[in-house]
């Protein structure tokens, strides 16, 4: 696996109970395409279909505003 000193695209969180138990972070190596977002996207409706949702934090810009463009901003919890 490749080394970077970027830091990740985001950290992935999923609530349960209002309880944030974090995933993991989506490295700065993963590509930041519409790939990603549909897979963000598959990951909240399995979350849904179990009680629970994902919550991103700590989103770099450039994946922000691709998540805002396909409308998915507040369905993937990202946080301001």
């Amino acid at each position: 696996m490749p080394t970077t000193d970027r830091e990740p695209r985001a950290l992935l969180a999923v609530v349960v109970d209002g309880h944030d138990l974090p995933l993991g972070c989506i490295e700065a190596t993963a590509l930041g395409d519409l790939g990603l977002v549909d897979g963000l996207a598959r990951l909240q409706l399995a979350a849904t279909r179990l009680g629970w949702s994902i919550r991103l934090t700590c989103v770099e810009p450039e994946l922000r505003g691709l998540i805002a463009l396909t409308g998915l901003t507040d369905r993937l919890g990202v946080e301001p």
